[in-house]
């Protein structure tokens, strides 16, 4: 289901094993900023659209760990 932790985790899965497919790549940070988009044209409250990013930085983390096995924020701290 859209916004859910588990469809952000894999759209972030899937664009990394289309990096051994595709001819241009994909890093999980411009999925990111792409599906930071996708949910600003898709939802319409701002409750929704504040839960939709908090699963999103969950699974962008959780996918950073899993694939690095550290932390690494999305700020650069």
């Amino acid at each position: 289901m859209f916004g859910s932790v588990n469809y952000f985790t894999n759209s972030f899965k899937i664009c990394i094993m289309n990096n051994f497919n595709l001819d241009e790549s994909c890093s999980i940070d411009e999925k990111w900023t792409l599906l930071k988009a996708e949910i600003q044209e898709v939802t319409e409250g701002q409750p929704e659209k504040e839960i939709y990013m908090q699963n999103l930085e969950r699974a962008y983390f959780e996918v950073k760990v899993e694939l690095l096995g550290w932390e690494d924020e999305k700020d650069g701290n």
